[in-house]
């Protein structure tokens, strides 16, 4: 392995595992969306609705974009405790802002309650 190979490699590793952690709270924030709606859409017993759809999908979205905006508050702040790092935290904010996009995208679309 040469040397500019190394040093990508070892700078894409320790990116990683520095803004690792801002990637938690967009997964929070979206897993908690989507389990809204099997909470707050099918109830307890699959037929008695909390909520109707058109809500719940609103309670999603406010839930996967606090998600996004905690991840990308996370990553300026790792960035912000050391100054190398602010110029490499733009590709992480994309990455969350494409997740997010994703995820979005994800609860516009009709989703089929499963047979139990």
């Amino acid at each position: 392995m040469n040397a500019i190979s190394k040093d990508f490699t070892e700078t894409t590793l320790s990116g990683f595992i520095r803004y690792g952690y801002a990637l938690i709270l967009l997964g929070l924030g979206i897993h908690l969306a989507h389990n809204a709606r099997h909470f707050l859409g099918e109830g307890f017993t699959g037929d008695l609705s909390i909520l109707n759809m058109p809500t719940i999908q609103v309670i999603q979205y406010i839930l996967s974009i606090l998600g996004v905006l905690g991840a990308i508050y996370t990553a300026y702040k790792i960035s912000t405790n050391n100054p190398n790092s602010r110029s490499s935290v733009l590709p992480y904010i994309v990455l969350i802002l494409m997740f997010g996009i994703i995820a979005l995208w994800m609860y516009s679309i009709p989703m089929a309650a499963r047979a139990h």
